[in-house]
């Protein structure tokens, strides 16, 4: 799940991730066979936010993100979340990365690897069984959640919930990498 080559702006040393409507990113194709997107609805913030670091070191970085209806193939009811922060530079990101892994494991959530900077989660949205990706290229860190019908058995969903939260992290990092995205 590299990002192909792509246009990047130099901020500070580091590569910064271009934006601009986060749900356009899933537009155009499915993000898993038999998978429609459904209504979608944009999320980002138009300036830097500070985010704690180590020893009192104060990361800048900039969210955008995308909260989406998705319809299954027998037309059932999935929810689809992505959440791109790009920090300044690699460093702040992959502290922002294992702070997050840390977490997960300390509240035994188990992470499960996909690579050396992606893993996945099972989640939960109030009755609704969920997978979340959360991967790290250079200065972005991204996090994709999806979430099936109510009353599904993480079980049975687990294969359709794989699918979809890899295929949206992957359009959406190989589009915030695009050269025709505007910057955030």
């Amino acid at each position: 799940m590299r990002a192909p080559g792509g246009s990047w702006d130099n901020v500070g040393g580091g590569r910064r991730a271009r934006s601009g409507r986060p749900c356009a990113l899933l537009w155009g194709a499915s993000p898993a066979d038999g998978f429609a997107l459904g209504t979608a609805t944009d999320s980002a913030s138009p300036g830097a936010r500070e985010d704690i670091g180590e020893d009192g070191a104060r990361a800048r970085y900039r969210r955008t993100g995308c909260l989406a209806d998705l319809r299954g193939p027998d037309g059932s009811s999935w929810k689809l979340t992505t959440t791109a922060s790009v920090y300044e530079g690699a460093r702040a990101a992959r502290q922002a990365y294992r702070a997050r892994e840390d977490l997960d494991r300390a509240h035994g959530r188990g992470p499960e690897k996909v690579h050396a900077d992606a893993y996945a989660i099972p989640a939960d949205d109030r009755g609704r069984p969920g997978r979340t990706l959360l991967l790290r290229n250079g200065d972005l860190v991204l996090t994709v959640s999806a979430y099936a019908p109510y009353g599904s058995t993480a079980r049975d969903v687990r294969r359709g919930l794989e699918q979809i939260v890899e295929g949206a992290a992957h359009r959406t990092e190989r589009g915030l990498r695009a050269s025709g995205s505007p910057a955030p």
